[in-house]
């Protein structure tokens, strides 16, 4: 039995402003996990493909200021959300996309993806998958364009907020990239977790206990997760995100049972 790690899908109202800079997309899905959460399968990317291109409407839920009288006849405002329904107003063009077997695995996606149809022509990738398909993507995209094998580096973004991962049983060796929290922060911090890859799951840093990219938890061992972050948006020449201040996170909201219906 595999990894099983649960997604769900982000609004689409968010991924359509991730993407509006960038006029040609190529679209990753998963054969796997997001294949069975309903959130990345061979259904869901034709379907955010034609979102994307005009050619299907998207729903989605507006907050609305509603007047109503209290029972002591108060005139008082609420808000509601109401349901839209809207066509992408400035379609893109879809220069390909596909369907990785496991987006996870640096193997598979070192062979299919530099030579994927459309992926040379695409200004952004949209990766229908959890954060550690993302991760694995970018970095193998990255190590396309430093070989050569791609053209250009595409910026690339994650459709699915990561929730948790399921049960395993059989033993290997790997490397944690994502913690789960249903929150994802990838798209502001250039494809690298913090929650996980800083030592000391920070929202801001580097902090004082960094030396030469190295974090002083484990004895100067593990780079720092902030350091990375800053390598990344430096080579994507997106710095301005760096200089963001993110409020700390609430983890004990994170660790009673949760479960997922996606259906």
């Amino acid at each position: 039995m595999i990894n099983v790690i649960i997604t769900t899908k982000k609004p689409i109202t968010e991924i359509i402003e991730l993407v509006k800079d960038s006029e040609k997309l190529f679209i990753a899905g998963c054969g796997s996990c997001s294949t069975v959460c309903l959130t990345g399968g061979e259904n869901q990317v034709s379907e955010m493909a034609e979102i994307l291109e005009g050619k299907k409407p998207y729903s989605f839920q507006e907050p609305v200021e509603e007047e109503y009288v209290d029972k002591k006849g108060r005139t008082k405002t609420k808000t509601i959300m109401v349901d839209r329904e809207e066509t992408v107003k400035e379609p893109h063009v879809i220069t390909g996309t596909i369907v990785l077997e496991e987006p996870c695995d640096r193997r598979l996606d070192t062979k299919e993806l530099p030579k994927a149809d459309g992926i040379n022509e695409a200004d952004a990738v949209i990766v229908m998958s959890c954060g550690v398909g993302m991760q694995t993507v970018y970095e193998t995209l990255i190590k396309a364009k430093e070989r050569g094998k791609i053209q250009k580096m595409p910026m690339v973004f994650v459709s699915n907020d990561t929730h948790f991962i399921g049960q395993t049983q059989r033993i290997g060796v790997f490397t944690e990239l994502c913690r789960g929290c249903g929150d994802c922060m990838l798209n502001e911090t250039g494809g690298i977790c913090p929650v996980v890859r800083c030592g000391k799951g920070l929202m801001n840093g580097p902090c004082g206990g960094m030396i030469d990219g190295k974090c002083e938890v484990k004895d100067y061992t593990l780079d720092c997760g902030w350091a990375l972050v800053y390598q990344r948006l430096k080579l994507l020449d997106e710095l301005r995100a760096y200089e963001k201040i993110r409020e700390p996170r609430d983890y004990a909201r994170f660790y009673a049972t949760r479960d997922v219906n996606n259906r």
